[in-house]
């Protein structure tokens, strides 16, 4: 199983990029095994069976003041944390990697991977993406469709 969870919080203008992704996938068709979730900026929402999935992806945006607003980006979960200071939300992406090998607990963690937009600092209580952010949505949605395998249904 392949699950794909969407991160933001609309009410923080760029933040709100993980919910127009979520929405956008939503429209598509993914492969079966696949589960789309939007966990705001609330780590609380992530499904409980998490740890039978092979693959997390994570839909999330990264403030940034030394890179473009709009790039698309991949890393590996770890690489993530180690090289990402953040500060958008509280409960969020980082305490979700940091605690997946607890919450999986027998079995090791799935591959996680965080596919995020850099954004330029958000603003408190400013609905609505900018128009750089919003013109990646669509294709930051069609890039994880493209990342997502089909798999076997008697494998999910």
């Amino acid at each position: 199983m392949q699950i794909v969870l969407c991160f933001g919080n609309e009410w923080h203008g760029d933040d709100g990029f993980g919910l127009a992704v979520y929405e956008a996938l939503q429209k598509l068709e993914l492969p079966e095994c696949t589960e789309l979730y939007f966990c705001a900026n609330n780590a609380l929402l992530i499904p409980k069976h998490i740890s039978r999935a092979e693959r997390i992806i994570i839909v999330d945006a990264y403030q940034s003041d030394t890179k473009r607003p709009g790039e698309l980006s991949w890393a590996s979960a770890n690489d993530f944390l180690n090289h990402f200071s953040r500060n958008l939300h509280d409960g969020g992406v980082e305490e979700f990697i940091r605690h997946l090998p607890i919450l999986c607990q027998p079995l090791p963690p799935p591959v996680t991977e965080v596919f995020y937009i850099t954004v330029a600092p958000v603003t408190a209580f400013n609905r609505g993406l900018s128009p750089e952010i919003e013109a990646q949505a669509d294709k930051a949605a069609l890039t994880i469709r493209s990342s997502l395998t089909d798999q076997e249904v008697a494998l999910c």
